[in-house]
Protein backbone atom coordinates (compact mmCIF):
# COMPACT_ATOMS: atom_id res chain seq x y z
CA UNK A 1 0.00 0.00 0.00
CA UNK A 2 0.91 3.89 -0.76
CA UNK A 3 1.49 4.82 2.90
CA UNK A 4 3.44 1.66 3.67
CA UNK A 5 5.76 1.91 0.99
CA UNK A 6 5.97 5.54 1.86
CA UNK A 7 6.95 5.00 5.76
CA UNK A 8 9.25 2.55 4.81
CA UNK A 9 11.45 4.62 2.69
CA UNK A 10 11.17 7.43 5.36
CA UNK A 11 12.36 5.01 8.19
CA UNK A 12 15.59 4.81 6.37
CA UNK A 13 16.22 8.32 6.59
CA UNK A 14 16.20 7.71 10.56
CA UNK A 15 18.92 7.35 12.22
CA UNK A 16 18.82 3.27 14.11
CA UNK A 17 18.34 5.11 17.73
CA UNK A 18 15.56 7.77 16.28
CA UNK A 19 17.53 11.26 17.37
CA UNK A 20 18.45 11.90 14.06
CA UNK A 21 16.25 12.69 11.22
CA UNK A 22 18.94 12.44 7.95
CA UNK A 23 22.01 10.45 8.05
CA UNK A 24 24.21 13.03 6.18
CA UNK A 25 26.71 13.56 9.25
CA UNK A 26 26.24 10.23 10.95
CA UNK A 27 26.54 8.11 8.59
CA UNK A 28 28.76 9.94 5.82
CA UNK A 29 31.26 11.73 8.14
CA UNK A 30 33.32 14.77 6.30
CA UNK A 31 36.54 12.25 5.92
CA UNK A 32 34.30 9.61 3.92
CA UNK A 33 32.48 11.95 1.84
CA UNK A 34 34.29 12.04 -1.65
CA UNK A 35 34.87 7.81 -1.00
CA UNK A 36 30.88 7.59 -0.63
CA UNK A 37 29.96 9.84 -3.55
CA UNK A 38 32.14 7.28 -5.92
CA UNK A 39 30.16 4.45 -4.24
CA UNK A 40 26.24 5.70 -4.48
CA UNK A 41 27.31 7.00 -8.31
CA UNK A 42 28.04 3.06 -8.37
CA UNK A 43 24.77 2.28 -6.91
CA UNK A 44 22.46 4.48 -9.14
CA UNK A 45 21.65 4.97 -12.80
CA UNK A 46 19.80 7.18 -15.12
CA UNK A 47 17.73 4.77 -17.55
CA UNK A 48 17.60 5.86 -21.32
CA UNK A 49 14.86 8.13 -21.84
CA UNK A 50 14.23 8.37 -18.07
CA UNK A 51 14.27 11.58 -16.36
CA UNK A 52 14.48 10.36 -12.50
CA UNK A 53 17.52 8.35 -11.52
CA UNK A 54 17.11 4.71 -10.41
CA UNK A 55 18.97 2.04 -7.87
CA UNK A 56 21.28 -0.11 -9.47
CA UNK A 57 23.03 -3.59 -7.86
CA UNK A 58 26.74 -3.19 -7.60
CA UNK A 59 28.76 -6.05 -7.53
CA UNK A 60 31.88 -5.80 -4.84
CA UNK A 61 34.76 -5.91 -7.74
CA UNK A 62 33.31 -2.46 -8.78
CA UNK A 63 34.40 -0.66 -5.78
CA UNK A 64 37.52 0.01 -4.39
CA UNK A 65 38.58 -1.40 -1.01
CA UNK A 66 37.46 2.00 1.25
CA UNK A 67 33.89 2.35 -0.76
CA UNK A 68 33.36 -1.35 0.32
CA UNK A 69 34.00 -0.22 3.78
CA UNK A 70 31.56 1.86 3.91
CA UNK A 71 29.00 0.82 1.86
CA UNK A 72 29.22 -2.06 5.06
CA UNK A 73 29.03 0.47 7.43
CA UNK A 74 25.89 2.06 5.70
CA UNK A 75 24.47 -1.06 5.30
CA UNK A 76 24.42 -1.81 9.04
CA UNK A 77 22.49 1.56 9.34
CA UNK A 78 19.59 0.39 6.81
CA UNK A 79 20.57 2.73 3.88
CA UNK A 80 22.13 -0.26 1.65
CA UNK A 81 21.47 -4.07 1.90
CA UNK A 82 24.40 -6.48 1.03
CA UNK A 83 23.57 -9.84 -0.58
CA UNK A 84 24.77 -12.50 -2.95
CA UNK A 85 23.98 -13.02 -6.56
CA UNK A 86 23.17 -16.20 -8.06
CA UNK A 87 26.65 -16.58 -8.73
CA UNK A 88 27.93 -16.02 -5.50
CA UNK A 89 29.42 -12.78 -5.86
CA UNK A 90 28.97 -10.10 -3.28
CA UNK A 91 26.86 -7.15 -3.88
CA UNK A 92 25.02 -4.02 -2.56
CA UNK A 93 21.92 -1.92 -3.27
CA UNK A 94 20.04 1.36 -1.74
CA UNK A 95 17.86 -0.07 0.41
CA UNK A 96 14.92 1.64 -1.82
CA UNK A 97 14.56 4.12 -4.27
CA UNK A 98 12.78 6.59 -2.78
CA UNK A 99 16.55 7.25 -1.12
CA UNK A 100 17.77 8.56 -4.04
CA UNK A 101 15.18 11.91 -3.93
CA UNK A 102 14.97 11.88 0.11
CA UNK A 103 17.79 12.05 1.42
CA UNK A 104 19.49 15.43 0.16
CA UNK A 105 23.17 14.88 0.29
CA UNK A 106 22.57 11.57 -1.93
CA UNK A 107 19.58 13.71 -4.43
CA UNK A 108 22.20 16.70 -5.25
CA UNK A 109 25.05 13.65 -5.87
CA UNK A 110 22.76 12.08 -8.08
CA UNK A 111 21.86 15.84 -9.73
CA UNK A 112 25.59 16.81 -9.94
CA UNK A 113 26.52 13.28 -11.99
CA UNK A 114 23.37 13.13 -13.94
CA UNK A 115 25.56 14.09 -17.39
CA UNK A 116 28.06 11.36 -16.20
CA UNK A 117 25.36 9.10 -15.42
CA UNK A 118 23.47 9.32 -18.45
CA UNK A 119 26.70 9.07 -20.56
CA UNK A 120 27.69 5.14 -19.01
CA UNK A 121 24.16 4.17 -19.19
CA UNK A 122 24.48 4.60 -22.63
CA UNK A 123 27.63 3.29 -22.68
CA UNK A 124 26.94 0.10 -20.73
CA UNK A 125 23.78 -0.23 -23.35
CA UNK A 126 26.06 0.16 -26.15
CA UNK A 127 28.65 -2.89 -24.73
CA UNK A 128 25.79 -4.73 -24.21
CA UNK A 129 24.03 -4.57 -27.56
CA UNK A 130 27.97 -5.53 -28.79
CA UNK A 131 27.96 -8.87 -26.17
CA UNK A 132 24.56 -9.85 -27.33
CA UNK A 133 25.59 -9.25 -30.90
CA UNK A 134 28.62 -11.54 -31.01
CA UNK A 135 31.26 -8.63 -30.38
CA UNK A 136 30.83 -7.95 -34.28
CA UNK A 137 33.43 -5.11 -34.87
CA UNK A 138 30.67 -3.08 -36.35
CA UNK A 139 28.73 -2.22 -33.25
CA UNK A 140 32.02 -0.85 -31.06
CA UNK A 141 32.39 2.43 -30.64
CA UNK A 142 32.20 4.91 -32.95
CA UNK A 143 35.06 7.74 -33.65
CA UNK A 144 32.73 10.11 -32.88
CA UNK A 145 31.16 7.89 -29.40
CA UNK A 146 35.04 7.60 -28.78
CA UNK A 147 35.35 11.45 -28.83
CA UNK A 148 32.68 11.83 -26.42
CA UNK A 149 34.68 9.39 -23.96
CA UNK A 150 37.50 11.11 -23.76
CA UNK A 151 36.42 13.51 -21.58
CA UNK A 152 34.93 11.07 -19.12
CA UNK A 153 38.14 8.51 -19.66
CA UNK A 154 40.10 11.60 -17.85
CA UNK A 155 38.12 12.75 -14.91
CA UNK A 156 36.65 9.22 -14.10
CA UNK A 157 38.44 6.45 -15.89
CA UNK A 158 38.27 4.95 -12.68
CA UNK A 159 35.08 4.59 -12.13
CA UNK A 160 34.29 2.56 -14.81
CA UNK A 161 34.49 -1.17 -14.59
CA UNK A 162 37.47 -3.42 -16.63
CA UNK A 163 34.66 -4.77 -19.18
CA UNK A 164 33.72 -0.79 -19.37
CA UNK A 165 37.41 -0.22 -20.40
CA UNK A 166 38.19 -2.96 -22.60
CA UNK A 167 35.03 -2.16 -24.69
CA UNK A 168 36.04 1.47 -25.34
CA UNK A 169 39.74 0.05 -26.03
CA UNK A 170 38.56 -2.57 -28.41
CA UNK A 171 37.15 0.52 -30.19
CA UNK A 172 39.96 2.72 -29.72
CA UNK A 173 41.99 -0.18 -31.35
CA UNK A 174 39.46 -0.66 -34.50
CA UNK A 175 39.63 3.05 -35.25
CA UNK A 176 43.59 2.41 -35.12
CA UNK A 177 43.63 -0.72 -37.60
CA UNK A 178 41.24 0.97 -40.04
CA UNK A 179 43.06 4.60 -39.88
CA UNK A 180 46.30 2.37 -40.61
CA UNK A 181 44.41 0.39 -43.73
CA UNK A 182 43.46 3.71 -45.18
CA UNK A 183 47.04 5.08 -45.10
CA UNK A 184 47.99 2.13 -46.83
CA UNK A 185 46.01 2.19 -49.18
CA UNK A 186 46.69 6.14 -50.37
CA UNK A 187 50.45 4.58 -50.18
CA UNK A 188 49.67 2.05 -53.01
CA UNK A 189 47.60 4.84 -54.83
CA UNK A 190 50.41 6.98 -55.02
CA UNK A 191 53.23 4.42 -56.30
CA UNK A 192 51.05 3.92 -58.78
CA UNK A 193 50.53 6.96 -59.85
CA UNK A 194 54.25 7.52 -59.97
CA UNK A 195 54.50 4.59 -61.82
CA UNK A 196 52.49 5.17 -64.56
CA UNK A 197 54.86 4.91 -67.70
CA UNK A 198 56.25 8.30 -69.17
CA UNK A 199 55.13 7.37 -72.77
CA UNK A 200 51.61 7.97 -71.77
CA UNK A 201 52.02 11.92 -70.97
CA UNK A 202 51.66 14.14 -74.13
CA UNK A 203 54.00 14.91 -76.76
CA UNK A 204 55.90 11.41 -75.84
CA UNK A 205 54.31 10.03 -79.09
Amino acid sequence: MPAASSCTACSCLISPTGSSPTPDGEYVPPHDEEAAQRLFTQLIRVPLGAAAPARRMAHRAELKQEQWRIAQRLATARLLVTGRDAEGTETVELTHEALISGWGRLAAWAANDRSFLVWREALRHDMDRWEHGGRAPELLPTTVALAGAQQWLSERGDELSEAERRYLEAGRARRRSRTRRHRARFSVLGLVLVRIPSATAPGTR
